[in-house]
């Protein structure tokens, strides 16, 4: 059974991860390994997502994880997602400025599309309170550092290691973190700071994957925190351009669009 089709599920519900994990009584880390292919939910849990997602059906559980069966989501007509985004605009649930950043990603021709999207989003949550609409797309973001394999090193790179250095540290200085966490805070700064232009982009992206390791397991603690929305952001503007299918947006798409409605609320209950 293929369990990495649970993000399907989720997407198609527009549950975030950690949504997701609460229905089943689980850690959204359990789910963070579903979706990435490794590991594979316990019996138990598994009896849970049929009753949650499949009303008992087991039959349809089955069918649904079965191999090699192909989603709604690998299509690449938008026109739902279009149609989406303008009904939210037309009711107020959707502020127009996000419009422009969510239709990049149906743009399956320009590789860097799905950049522009996601470091426009990224921009705006560094100026709010951004823990839930943070939690829409952290899944998302692990994905996408997954499947990254190359990242640009260059004078801006250099900048950008320099101000997640100075987040961390601020960051690190959080009272309730457990001491586990603070010791790996530390070590991951140092990956950071050994960081050089001689460094490879492998060598970058490891101490990038560990960098919103930390950020991600804390992520209930820290997102409160100004600090942890600018250090997401540091680790994913160098990202060089990810091959991403049309489900691959359709899922970013998903996460980024309740991403944007959470954000719009704020302004438009102060317009009100």
């Amino acid at each position: 059974m293929d369990f990495k089709k649970f993000k399907n599920l989720r997407t198609e519900k527009l549950l975030s991860q950690e949504k997701a994990a609460e229905m089943l009584e689980i850690s959204d880390k359990a789910i963070r390994n579903w979706e990435s292919g490794n590991f594979s939910p316990s019996r138990l849990i598994r009896d849970r997502i049929v009753n949650v997602f499949f009303n008992g059906d087991c039959c349809s559980f089955f069918d649904y994880f079965a191999e090699n069966t192909e989603s709604a989501l690998d299509k690449t007509d938008f026109s739902a997602e279009e149609q989406l985004i303008n009904s939210s605009l037309e009711n107020g649930t959707l502020l127009p400025i996000f419009a422009s950043p969510l239709r990049q990603l149906f743009n399956v021709k320009n590789g860097e599309s799905v950049g522009v999207s996601l470091c426009s989003i990224l921009g705006a949550l560094r100026g709010y309170n951004s823990g839930e609409a943070m939690s829409f797309i952290l899944g998302e973001l692990a994905s996408i550092l997954c499947a990254a394999k190359d990242i640009q090193i260059n004078a801006e790179t250099g900048m950008l290691v320099k101000d997640l250095i100075f987040r961390l540290k601020r960051i690190n200085a959080i009272n309730n973190l457990p001491e586990i966490e603070h010791r790996e805070i530390r070590d991951t700064i140092l990956d950071l700071q050994n960081l050089t232009p001689k460094h490879n982009s492998q060598d970058y992206l490891n101490a990038f994957r560990r960098s919103f390791s930390v950020l991600c397991n804390n992520s209930k603690i820290l997102c409160s925190d100004s600090n942890y929305a600018y250090s997401i952001s540091d680790i994913f503007i160098p990202l060089s351009t990810v091959s991403y299918s049309a489900s691959d947006r359709r899922h970013l798409f998903y996460a980024l669009f309740q991403c944007a409605k959470n954000l719009s609320v704020p302004a438009k209950e102060v317009k009100k």
